[in-house]
Parts: structure tokens; sequence; C-alpha cells
């Protein structure tokens, strides 16, 4: 999509990225590649990861506007590149406002009215002590809770997502896991994909993560 608010700058979202909070009512897709017109005759490529860290640029190409003129990409051009720069731009780029916020749940410019999406911030909520949660019963909401909460550390590319989770809720990690398994049970995530942390998404999923 090109970028009102940045003109020369086009962002593609991963399909599975999730929205992460990048200043007082916006975010950014934590997965992103964006396309940057440069002076004279080069385009800048960026694939950008996005986490609690920072933004930060895992892939950086540059290529010629037009591959059948002739010529390529010169020496002048190249150093040209201002990266850091190039990034910020990139961010604005990609920044979409936050239209409507309840609790944890939020809503972004361009989402359908019966679109929510889970809130990053509290994925990296932590500092309290966690409950085991024994005996306790999971609400609906709590399932739908740490299933947001999963999903976007998936999507965040966290090793072990469901101790993110368990942080997040605070519980202890084997509450998170019951919550999770349960959650799966529920639909509101997909199957497992054998050992390795993660979700089969389903045709239904799909049409319901989609922005």
């Amino acid at each position: 999509m090109r970028s009102a608010a940045e003109p020369g700058v086009q962002i593609s979202p991963s399909a599975r990225a999730a929205p992460v909070p990048v200043a007082a009512g916006r975010v950014v897709p934590s997965r992103f590649v964006a396309r940057i017109d440069l002076p004279g005759a080069a385009i800048l490529g960026l694939d950008v990861r996005v986490t609690e860290r920072g933004a930060e640029i895992v892939r950086l190409a540059l290529e010629v506007r037009d591959w059948l003129a002739p010529g390529g990409i010169t020496a002048s051009e190249l150093r040209s590149v201002r990266v850091r720069e190039s990034l910020q731009r990139a961010l604005r780029a990609a920044a979409r406002p936050i239209t409507w916020r309840e609790g944890d749940w939020f809503r972004v410019e361009g989402d359908s009215t019966d679109e929510r999406r889970h809130s990053y911030a509290v994925t990296f909520d932590g500092g309290r002590d966690p409950s085991n949660g024994r005996g306790q019963r999971v609400t609906p909401t709590e399932l739908e809770r740490a299933a947001g909460l999963y999903r976007q550390a998936l999507a965040l590319g966290k090793r072990d997502p469901t101790a993110t989770v368990a942080r997040a809720l605070p519980k202890s990690r084997s509450t998170a896991a019951r919550w999770i398994m349960r959650a799966r049970q529920e639909g509101l995530l997909g199957p497992a994909v054998g050992p390795t942390p993660g979700e089969t998404v389903t045709q239904q999923q799909s049409r319901q993560q989609r922005p």
C-alpha cells in the first residue's frame, strides 16, 4: 500500500504480522517490507521486524527503478543511502491510528467494526507474581485473551510463546499451557504443529485474522 503520510514509500505487511504500538494511539506491523523511492534511479527495499527491542532491519536491497533502462546503480547512489532515515520513513508510512480501545482490545484504522485486536503491550507486562490457577474456572474472555497473546507472540518470533502468555496473564507456565490447549479445543487457536510452537490456520481463522 502507498502511504499518504510518507510519499514515495510502499508498505507490504507480512500475512501473520501483529500490530505493535510505537507511539500514542498508533501501531505498526511486527513484520513488513518497505519499498522506498530514492533520488536518482534506485529503489531501496527494507525487510523490517518490530519487537519489544524496537525496529530492526533484517534485509536490505537496492535495485534499479527501470530494469529496461541503460546503466545500473552507481557508487554515488550507494553512498547516498541513509539507512536510519529510511527506516524512520518506513515506520511513519507503516503506522496506522487506533480508532477504538477497550481494556486490552483495540481496533485500528481500516478494520471492520466487528474486528478486535489484542494489545501487544500486555504481552510484555510482567513484574507480578504469577498464580498457578489451580481450581479456577477459566472464562471465555480469558481464553480469548490467552489465544490472542499466543498468536501475537508467534508473530513476533518468540521461541517460547507459552512462557510469554504466562508472564502476561500473569499465571504459571503450566496454567498458561492448559489455557492454550483449551483455546485450541474451543477453536480460538488452530491445531498444534507437531512439537513446534504454532498453529495450523484454518480458512475460517484466516478470514477472522485478515485486516
